[in-house]
């Protein structure tokens, strides 16, 4: 993901616009192999993005109507755009916001990277095939908000509500569930954060500070019984790396209808 900042200001020029961007590509397995999607935010909030993919068995890239935002991009996973963050989609799109609850709670705030691992993959455990999990370190939180949510700026989400648990400390987002439209359970979306530190083991920013950010994903589908897992790798198959400092002309390389169909090929 990237977002449109200049050295010489908030924006990057012919960008003022647009708050940022942000690209997904698969590289596996061979079925999806080469999809790739370009997702352009508005800087106005009462406009969806722009989501454009990359599909190789056509070769070309095509643009997808804003309901994708709570599809699955590629058959087969629990992941939906709205889901990442907690807050996947424009702040106009969800209203009637409360605080149901205030209370302790388990979450994985830290410890979460497995940099003594290869590629940094984190164990798994658990389920029928014992590799449902990821290995996860818990703590107490000792306070969480509990916030409710409707959708109000696109009437025929098939999410009736979310409900989101914010770590106090810093805001930042512990347990996010969704509801369909009849107020069952819908889907768990859990993230597991952390210094990117463990033992004499670290990724370093610029400044020679341990990266911080979400380290591994749980998205269960409760109605259908699947689980989509997601971790920070080291490095992909086809060669991109790990990195929150990238490269000065990442825009040019990754946020492009051009990078993605290039790299989609």
């Amino acid at each position: 993901m990237g977002l449109v900042s200049s050295p010489d200001g908030p924006y990057m020029p012919g960008h003022e616009d647009k708050l940022k961007y942000s690209s997904v590509w698969f590289v596996t397995p061979n079925d999806v192999k080469g999809t790739s999607f370009l997702n352009i935010w508005k800087y106005d909030q009462r406009e969806f993005p722009d989501l454009f993919g990359y599909l190789p068995a056509f070769k070309r890239v095509r643009r997808f109507p804003s309901n994708q935002r709570f599809e699955p991009l590629v058959p087969g996973i629990t992941v939906f755009l709205s889901d990442f963050w907690a807050a996947g989609d424009p702040m106009l799109t969800w209203g009637n916001h409360k605080i149901v609850g205030r209370q302790p709670m388990l979450g994985c705030q830290s410890d979460a990277w497995h940099g003594d691992k290869p590629n940094w993959e984190p164990p798994v455990h658990g389920g029928p095939k014992g590799n449902t999990f990821w290995d996860t370190s818990m703590e107490l939180l000792p306070e969480v908000l509990v916030i409710e949510a409707e959708p109000t700026g696109f009437p025929r989400a098939p999410v009736g509500k979310k409900r989101v648990w914010l770590d106090v400390r810093n805001m930042v987002y512990v347990a996010y569930n969704t509801f369909d439209r009849k107020g069952e359970l819908w889907k768990s979306f859990e993230a597991g954060w952390s210094q990117q530190a463990k033992g004499d083991k670290a990724n370093l920013d610029s400044k020679g500070r341990p990266d911080w950010g979400p380290m591994h994903v749980h998205s269960y589908d409760v109605q259908s019984g699947r689980m989509s897992r997601l971790y920070l790798a080291g490095q992909l198959s086809n060669g991109m790396k790990a990195e929150y400092n990238g490269p000065p002309d990442a825009y040019d390389k990754y946020l492009t209808l051009q990078a993605i169909r290039r790299l989609g090929t």
